[in-house]
């Protein structure tokens, strides 16, 4: 990023860690402290993005040329749609949303805590199940949680049919109380993820927020099939080690 994007997204990230920091303190319910974070990071989004992507909560029904036609998610947590797709919406009100996949760029699912085991494999299978629902482009998926997240090979390797998550899996999985963010891509066969921190002066203990809103960033300008190749090349990330599934 340019030195003017560079401030602009540091402003953001500092305003969204102080924002989650805070109702994290004051709600010691972990439902609504969850609620409360949707709402602070669609809020942030809905200001960072430019008016061409709307911010939403709702549901996600296939595109019209998808195999999976009688098929819908469940409730995403959020959801970064295309405003310029036509025939986008089959249902608005407020924040609240029905839409057609294709139409649909990036969805997020946030969790507060206890993220491992049962809860984990539930949060990955809604994000995969998105993932089959558009034969056009890519739905990108991000797992973003705010503390207790521990991934391993074990832990994504929880579905019986490896092939099917391969396919599926989610492009990004964010810990807030840690450094560290997961980034996926594909090598040869193979999926894996880069475990990526963020070498930037900026951003110090913001860093996974910063990876997070400059990669999606990324994927509202491509919004195709592939996959981020600047991780490996780029001068601010450093990547510790790769999990290969």
């Amino acid at each position: 990023m340019d030195e003017v994007t560079t401030i602009l997204v540091a402003g953001f990230v500092s305003e969204l860690k102080l924002k989650l920091d805070r109702v994290y303190k004051l709600c010691s319910h972990p439902a609504e402290s969850g609620n409360y974070h949707e709402l602070i990071l669609a809020s942030v989004l809905s200001n960072f993005l430019t008016k061409r992507f709307s911010v939403k909560t709702g549901f996600i029904y296939p595109s019209k040329y998808s195999s999976h036609s009688d098929n819908h998610s469940g409730q995403i947590d959020i959801m970064i749609i295309d405003e310029n797709v036509a025939n986008a919406y089959i249902f608005k009100e407020g924040d609240f949303a029905i839409v057609r996949a294709e139409a649909v760029v990036v969805v997020i699912e946030v969790k507060t805590r206890n993220i491992n085991g049962k809860n984990l494999k539930n949060a990955l299978g809604k994000l995969n199940k998105v993932k089959t629902l558009n034969d056009i482009t890519e739905i990108r998926s991000i797992l973003f949680v705010y503390e207790d997240l521990c991934i391993t090979k074990k832990s994504l390797n929880i579905y019986g049919n490896k092939d099917v998550f391969n396919q599926t899996a989610p492009d990004l999985l964010v810990n807030l109380d840690n450094p560290h963010c997961y980034i996926k891509h594909y090598g040869g066969q193979k999926i894996a993820y880069d475990v990526v921190e963020l070498v930037d002066e900026n951003y110090k203990e913001t860093g996974q927020l910063a990876i997070m809103i400059e990669l999606i960033m990324y994927y509202c300008s491509h919004n195709s099939y592939g996959e981020y190749l600047g991780t490996r090349n780029n001068e601010r990330f450093k990547v510790i080690k790769t999990i290969e599934l």
